[in-house]
C-alpha cells in the first residue's frame, strides 16, 4: 500500500519474468539465499523462506525437496542454460501453516503417490 517491497516473489521460469500464482491464498516467495517460503494475498509472510524447493499448495499441502541440484537437459553447459531438471535426494510435504508433515529420504514419486491417496 505504501510502496514498500515486502518480499521477492518466486519466479517460475529461469531467464524470463514469470511470477508465481497465488493458490490457496499462498504465493511462493524467496529470500536472498533463494530459499522458498509463502506469503498470503495481503502481503503477510505466512511461512518464512526456509525450503530449498517447494511446489505451490494444492489441497492444503505443498511438496518440498532437499539436497537438490539442477541438471541441464541434453549435452550443453550449465552456463546460460534455462532448460534443466531439478533433482532432489529428499522429499516431503508441508501443510498450510508450514508445519513439515513428512520429510526425508523419499522419492518424489513416493510423496506424490502418498498425497494422491490422502
Amino acid at each position: 500500500i505504501q510502496g514498500e517491497i515486502l518480499f521477492k516473489v518466486y519466479n517460475t521460469e529461469r531467464g524470463s519474468p514469470s511470477p508465481d500464482d497465488i493458490l490457496e491464498n499462498r504465493i511462493r516467495i524467496i529470500d536472498e539465499n533463494n530459499n522458498v517460503g509463502f506469503a498470503d494475498s495481503l502481503g503477510n509472510i505466512i511461512i518464512k523462506p526456509q525450503f530449498e524447493i517447494a511446489s505451490s499448495f494444492e489441497n492444503g499441502t505443498a511438496m518440498i525437496g532437499g539436497r537438490c541440484k539442477d541438471v541441464p537437459w541434453g549435452n550443453h553447459s550449465e552456463e546460460g542454460c534455462n532448460h534443466y531438471s531439478t533433482i532432489c535426494e529428499q522429499h516431503g510435504y508441508i501443510n498450510l501453516d508450514g508445519t513439515i508433515v513428512e520429510f526425508g529420504d523419499f522419492t518424489f514419486r513416493e510423496i506424490s503417490d502418498k498425497l494422491a491417496r490422502d
